[in-house]
């Protein structure tokens, strides 16, 4: 069974980018967090701490993967992990 992957940017480029090429690595795109088994949301170190708290009280307990910040900052913001910028697809998918 392929994942569920839930994928918010601001920039519609990434968007678009990032979920054609999980799409072709077999993953399915979630419409919703909720109908995910993955989240991944681009996020600043200014917005991360604000973002995990909306969602995880919003009750979305899946794994969160915040692209653009590291590994570190990620999770002291309250995601399961980061991955900095600028970042290669393959980095993103030993991720998942």
């Amino acid at each position: 069974m392929s994942q569920r992957v839930f994928l918010q940017s601001g920039d519609q480029a990434v968007q678009r980018s990032l979920g054609e090429q999980l799409l072709a690595r077999g993953f399915f795109l979630a419409e919703a967090p909720d109908g995910a088994d993955l989240l991944l949301y681009e996020a600043t170190q200014d917005s991360a701490g604000l973002l995990c708290a909306e969602l995880r009280s919003r009750g979305c307990a899946q794994p969160l993967l915040l692209l653009g910040l590291g590994a570190e900052a990620a999770r002291a913001a309250g995601a399961d992990d980061g991955l900095a910028k600028p970042f290669r697809f393959g980095d993103l998918l030993r991720c998942l």
